[in-house]
């Protein structure tokens, strides 16, 4: 694709460079002038799977109209990050998508759908959230708009709103992946006070742990599930939103919000120090990225931003025309927001938001005007679903086993009888029979369209076959047409078998769901053996708000005392760990094992496990030290922390490495080393880390005492045998010196040595120690030791030139310094000092 808005220039190039062979090519399509973007758009998106974009931007011999060039490569930059992601969504996170969708259906009932509030804020002001690094410029003055505007914070933005005491009415949220329901996380809200606004196929987890006022669904333009859009009467839909700011835009505009005022919306690297707003759960380091862009400001400089930045504004501009009002840009810095008008936010108080807004009667009004779809119909909606995939699944079944016996054909007779076999005639009947047969089920076999994303993966690995692998036989032929529909059937195969197992799984949750709530509010009196059964069902799919609700209805029902009441504390126990309370969760464990019942000790055991399985689970797809820590918190058997140690232990250590060494976070390595405690005696690498955090806390003595006592004492010779005993036996041997306890350093510091010869670095921090001092006999004691036990530390012997230096034994200094520039001809500071002494 070749780039050129200027159409003067264009038609100059053409009388010097004959561009013919590329006007005749294929592969080569022009955009010149002024180039239609959309069109840009289109062709990018029509590349073959196989493609690969790369952008070249050549250094130009001449700085000429430089705006409309920048502008242009911008533009191009933004449209080709945009489709390099999208090619790779379906790819890599088809299932995943595939999955929320149906899973979030679990909160059927207190969810609904966005299109509800269709018009329902017609000509009301809407504030938009965003938590670019400006929004703590904004927040006083958003805090004076509360109540007067529709605040509308994207799902990182909340709780930096909430901790400056500001309450958004709507948290939209669309990210897929389950760490992004950390933005959102319970032990950081610890309330809900707001709406929750979520992508149908948004990560599962937030909505069920939070005590929302109400939860909205909405679907996109693009989804696959139409069966759940006609279902749930879905009458609007969004235009595909690729990031969090653009679906807060797009629901701006469904609820008719105008004006559209947008703050922290900075798509830009305003910031040295952060790519967020203070309080967020994510910084990502986007600020500290190469290759940066310049684009224009909203104080009409340069600044700069990366290129997916840039695609991310540009797709919030194509949103903003869908709805035409006022766009008013009130961030207060970052990038320009073309169709924006750029305003002071505190102008916008005085003119804009004047009047109060009771979002929740609005809400409720809207609510009340158009009633849900009934279970009973979403159900009978989502079995015809599955009995159709069942009976494609057999089909699929079929045309694979099909395809099984031609390809153990060709595995067998390729090579020998590609000569022989050069048309479907000269093949064996039976294997003509098999493929006529495969053609015609193939040909009976219809799209089922709700597994698209599932199997996207291996169709488009068939179409790469397709486009990619030459054949020169017949036989050739005929195995790349089984390697195709290899592919293309697995794909649909794993589609359809995960699409039963997911929506059968759902469609049991709600059918037990409904009975067990239909049962409850029949009973008279109430039946706590119905409200544990419901509990139970909800724990299972770890939706702990739903628990809770009807646990309380336990406790609050105190008369009915009976020993049902023990596993409710114990469940009620496990619903507030899956909310990331553990303080309260184990004060309710104790109570409920309180008359060693064997029983509820074992099923308690059982929860916890399931409970930090989970949380281990998260940490093998994000690398995130909370999920180990909650995956500890949620279950202190020894039996369960061995095995985390197993997978866990090496990534754990360089956590605390770097919160001691680089971060110089103390607090946190020790408070992450108790998790761990349970273990420690099976871990004599604990207790070192241990005595590393008591020393970073100015506790060197006690360090020094507790090493010895637990882990280089007479009591653990066995110790000796651990890879990292020198290591340990050095770091009590700085500590023993560092306290006035010298001798006994240096004695620790020998054995040491003598059993790792790389421990000797502890001999050179201690020479220049004492060189510091002016004690330079001692600096070359200690230079020497370390030099005898690592001859390859050349510049150690050049200290020990220094040392001679400065005792006035200029002729062993200068055999020094020769000595280091023999080993090392490029050593600057012994070149330095050599020349030096000469001039003396």
């Amino acid at each position: 694709m070749v780039i050129e808005p200027c159409i003067d220039i264009f038609c100059t190039a053409l009388t010097y460079v004959d561009l013919r062979p590329l006007f005749l090519s294929e592969k080569v399509t022009f955009f010149v002038g002024d180039i239609d973007w959309q069109q840009f758009d289109q062709t990018l998106v029509g590349f073959p799977i196989s493609v690969n974009i790369l952008f070249s931007n050549y250094t130009v011999q001449f700085d000429w109209n430089k705006p409309l060039y920048t502008e242009a490569s911008n533009k191009a930059r933004a449209y080709a990050t945009k489709s390099i992601s999208a090619k790779g969504v379906f790819d890599i996170c088809g299932e995943q998508l595939f999955k929320n969708r149906i899973r979030n259906m679990a909160l059927f009932r207190e969810a609904r759908n966005v299109d509800v509030l269709k018009g329902a804020f017609r000509k009301k002001p809407a504030v938009l959230v965003s938590a670019g690094p400006s929004l703590d410029k904004s927040m006083a003055d958003l805090k004076k708009a509360e109540g007067k505007c529709v605040i509308i914070a994207v799902d990182s933005a909340a709780v930096p709103l909430l901790n400056n005491e500001i309450i958004p009415d709507f948290v939209t949220t669309l990210d897929f992946r389950d760490h992004n329901s950390d933005k959102l996380s319970p032990h950081l809200l610890k309330e809900a006070p707001f709406s929750l606004v979520a992508v149908i196929s948004s990560s599962v987890p937030t909505a069920r742990r939070l005590p929302l006022n109400h939860l909205f669904y909405c679907f996109q333009d693009n989804d696959t599930q139409q069966w759940m859009i006609d279902a749930l009467k879905v009458q609007n839909q969004m235009k595909p939103a690729g990031t969090v700011a653009s679906l807060s835009l797009s629901f701006a505009q469904m609820i008719g919000a105008d004006p559209i005022i947008m703050v922290g919306h900075d798509f830009a690297l305003i910031s040295e120090n952060a790519d967020h707003v203070q309080g967020t759960v994510f910084n990502h380091n986007w600020h500290h990225g190469k290759n940066l862009i310049d684009v224009k400001g909203v104080d009409g400089e340069m600044v700069k931003t990366q290129d997916f930045l840039l695609e991310f504004k540009q797709t919030f501009e194509q949103i903003m025309p869908h709805h035409p009002c006022r766009y008013i840009n009130a961030t207060a810095a970052g990038a320009h927001i073309e169709g924006t008008i750029i305003q002071n936010f505190k102008d916008v108080l005085k003119n804009d938001l004047m009047q109060k807004i009771d979002v929740d009667t609005i809400i409720l009004s809207a609510l009340k005007k158009k009633p849900g779809v009934s279970i009973s119909k979403f159900l009978k909606a989502a079995q015809n679903q599955l009995r159709e995939a069942k009976a494609r699944l057999k089909q699929v079944n079929s045309i694979l086993s099909t395809n099984e016996k031609i390809v153990q054909f060709l595995n067998k007779h390729a090579v020998l009888s590609s000569k022989k076999m050069t048309s479907f005639a000269k093949l064996p009947k039976q294997i003509q029979n098999h493929k006529q047969n495969l053609l015609k089920a193939r040909n009976r076999l219809k799209p089922f369209m709700p597994i698209e994303e599932v199997a996207a993966k291996m169709i488009n690995e068939a179409r790469v076959v397709q486009e990619i692998e030459k054949t020169n036989t017949y036989l050739e032929e005929l195995t790349k047409d089984a390697k195709i529909v290899d592919l293309e059937m697995g794909g649909h195969q794993k589609g359809l078998t995960i699409f039963c197992e997911e929506v059968g799984r759902l469609v049991s949750f709600l059918e037990q769901e409904d009975q067990l709530i239909s049962d409850l509010d029949a009973d008279s009196p109430f039946s706590i053996e119905n409200a544990l059964a419901l509990s139970r069902l909800y724990l299972k799919e770890m939706c702990p708000v739903k628990a809770i609700n009807k646990l309380n209805l336990i406790f609050s029902d105190k008369k009915k005392l009976s020993s049902n009441w023990d596993e409710a504390k114990t469940l009620m126990g496990t619903a507030k760990a899956q909310l990331l309370d553990f303080e309260s969760a184990e004060k309710w464990w104790p109570i409920a094992i309180a008359n060693n019942d064997a029983e509820m000790r074992e099923e308690l055991g059982k929860q916890r496990r399931e409970l930090g399985e989970y949380w281990l689970q998260r940490l093998i797809e994000s690398k995130f030290p909370r999920n180990l820590k909650w995956a500890l918190r949620s279950c202190r058997e020894k039996g369960f922390i061995l095995k985390a140690k197993q997978e866990t232990w090496a990534t754990t250590i360089q956590w605390v490495s770097q919160w001691l060494e680089k971060d110089k976070n103390v607090d946190r390595a020790d408070e992450f080393l108790e998790l761990w405690e349970p273990i420690c005696e099976q871990t004599p690498e604990w207790h070192y880390w241990k005595a590393r955090c008591m020393a970073e806390k100015d506790d060197k003595f006690a360090a020094s005492v507790y090493l010895e006592k637990h882990l280089l004492g007479p009591d653990h010779p066995h110790h000796s045998n651990e890879p990292s005993y020198p290591a340990w036996l050095a770091f009590l041997a700085r500590l023993l010196m560092e306290t006035d306890r010298f001798d006994q350093g240096i004695e620790k510091l020998s054995q040491a040595v003598a059993l790792d010869a790389n421990q000797a670095v502890l001999w050179e921090e201690l020479g220049d120690t004492f060189f510091e001092h002016h004690d330079f006999s001692s600096a070359a004691v200690a230079y020497e030791n370390c030099f005898l036990a690592l001859p390859e530390e050349v510049d150690v012997l050049r200290k020990f030139g220094d040392c001679y230096l400065k005792q006035g034994y200029k002729e062993a200094a200068k055999e020094a310094y020769q000595a280091v520039l023999k080993k090392n001809p490029s050593n600057e500071s012994a070149h330095s000092a050599l020349s030096q002494l000469e001039r003396s």
